[in-house]
């Protein structure tokens, strides 16, 4: 499994990284009043904790549930451990109050955001050094859309496995 604490640092650097690169592209394509920026980041051992720590918190966020984990052992000097990632990029919006076009230029927005995300995690991926040991992404990223989740948000949601050999 890959160390809490590890996880979080890295997941501060992706943000800063993240709205770096927001910060260096030209967003007004989407829409001029649009702040793309992640604002917060939310780290959950599960659902549950994940639904009552988001609540109301404002503007983009990137939530991480704590990755289940499963050990490859072909022998005592050769094993492996697969953390099953989970990610989001989510903003608590009114869906009622928004027009077809304020609600795609919503989703375009949070688009660009995962992209820079998995953009970072792929990067460090391949070279073996997600969250600072030896680990590197050994399955595609499977990215989904999310609508009202985990009381009002949408977004999306991107999952993935590590393969960490860090023991």
């Amino acid at each position: 499994m890959i160390p809490v604490n590890e996880l979080n640092e890295m997941l501060i650097e992706l943000k800063a990284a993240v709205n770096i690169r927001l910060f260096d592209t030209d967003v007004d394509f989407i829409a001029p009043s649009v702040n793309p920026e992640i604002k917060s980041i939310v780290l959950s051992p599960n659902e549950a904790h994940l639904i009552k720590t988001l609540k109301d918190k404002p503007g983009v966020i990137l939530a991480v549930q704590l990755a289940p984990s499963d050990t490859d052992v072909k022998n005592e000097d050769n094993y492996s451990e697969h953390d099953n990632e989970l990610f989001y990029i989510l903003e608590k919006v009114d869906p009622g109050r928004m027009s077809d076009k304020e609600e795609r230029n919503h989703y375009a927005k949070l688009q660009l955001v995962m992209q820079f995300v998995k953009d970072y995690l792929f990067e460090r991926g391949v070279n073996g050094n997600v969250c600072g040991g030896n680990e590197k992404v050994s399955k595609p990223f499977h990215t989904e859309w999310e609508y009202q989740v985990y009381g009002g948000f949408n977004g999306l949601s991107v999952s993935f496995k590590l393969e960490n050999f860090q023991f």
